[in-house]
């Protein structure tokens, strides 16, 4: 039987920045990364029952639309797109007779969600913050789908801000074919559990963009991802993680201290989150009733944005060196005579 073809439109109502700082840095790295999304990200195909799912995304608007923003000097001002963008997308399904489960539409769907959340991490690990769902939307004949994706760049821009201004840890603008060919690696396809470190790191960022920027659950996933990425476990984690973050991301000498200081509090923050010893805030979060909730708050925010930094820099070091696993080995060293020698 030949495939069913089902068409959606993907309405994008976030498209630019969140802020305009090193815009001779970043703009362009966001138009190039836009720029290849239309000739590499166009189209993917997952398995299904044997067959495969083919997707096809035409992203010349999105591309378009970015290009006007940063062209009009008004708009780059104000730092995003002042009107959504409408992405065509179209999704064939094999028919299967035999397994009759969803239609045809449905499954391209939920394919289509899939290879969305793929976009959305490619984009972000060449050009971190270029790519932002958070209000996007799906429809099908006019019809709304499921919500919002919801997928929130924040976290990646604001890295890469931070690190142009700090220098560590390093975060950049990777070529965007070199970051799919990593990703396609991975062969993670359609899948929804974790099985490996890596897949297990991808998806706490994808969750961990699902969340707003002040959600204290936050600090839950970028443990997850941290943990997964420097194959730690819960003994000796602030230490292995300390050391092997020095082995791998090369932090400046005289910046060590403080760096170690991060990671404590971040591991002390999450820690008191999960164990119920943090001053929990109320839902409405009111600074007028309550002055001191947001500085709390604040407190929070640095350790989460710190934790993204090293989750990026690190998520981006795998793609520079084509890994899908780090494994850490401890060394040791050997002495002859007296036995009784103390080792420090």
């Amino acid at each position: 039987m030949s495939p069913v073809c089902s068409t959606y439109i993907l309405k994008v109502d976030w498209l630019g920045r969140s802020c305009v700082e090193h815009s001779d840095i970043i703009d362009p790295a966001y138009i190039d990364s836009w720029h290849d999304a239309c000739l590499i990200l166009s189209e993917a195909r997952y398995e299904l029952f044997g067959d495969s799912v083919r997707v096809q995304v035409a992203w010349d608007q999105a591309r378009e639309g970015l290009q006007a923003i940063f062209d009009d000097e008004v708009s780059a001002n104000q730092a995003v797109h002042p009107q959504p963008v409408f992405v065509e997308c179209k999704v064939e399904v094999p028919q299967h007779a035999e397994k009759p489960t969803k239609t045809p539409a449905q499954q391209g769907l939920y394919y289509l969600e899939v290879f969305l959340h793929d976009v959305f991490l490619a984009m972000n690990l060449s050009s971190p913050g270029s790519c932002d769902f958070r209000l996007s939307s799906l429809s099908e004949s006019g019809h709304k789908l499921n919500g919002t994706l919801g997928l929130n760049s924040y976290w990646f821009e604001d890295a890469w801000v931070s690190s142009l201004d700090r220098g560590w840890p390093l975060i950049r603008h990777l070529p965007l074919r070199q970051v799919v060919t990593w990703q396609q690696s991975l062969h993670i396809g359609a899948c929804q559990l974790a099985r490996s470190p890596i897949e297990r790191a991808i998806f706490s960022v994808l969750n961990l963009c699902r969340r707003e920027p002040l959600d204290l659950d936050c600090l839950v996933w970028l443990a997850h991802a941290l943990e997964a990425l420097y194959d730690t476990r819960a003994a000796l984690v602030l230490e292995h993680l300390s050391r092997r973050i020095k082995q791998l991301l090369d932090p400046p000498l005289d910046r060590d201290k403080q760096i170690r200081k991060q990671i404590r509090e971040f591991y002390e923050r999450r820690s008191s989150f999960v164990h119920g010893s943090m001053a929990i805030p109320h839902p409405l979060q009111n600074d007028i009733l309550a002055p001191n909730v947001l500085d709390h708050l604040e407190e929070v925010m640095v350790s989460i944005n710190f934790g993204f930094e090293l989750v990026l820099a690190t998520l981006q070091k795998y793609v520079t060196e084509n890994w899908t696993r780090v494994c850490f080995r401890e060394t040791y060293e050997g002495s002859s005579g007296d036995s009784t020698y103390d080792c420090v």
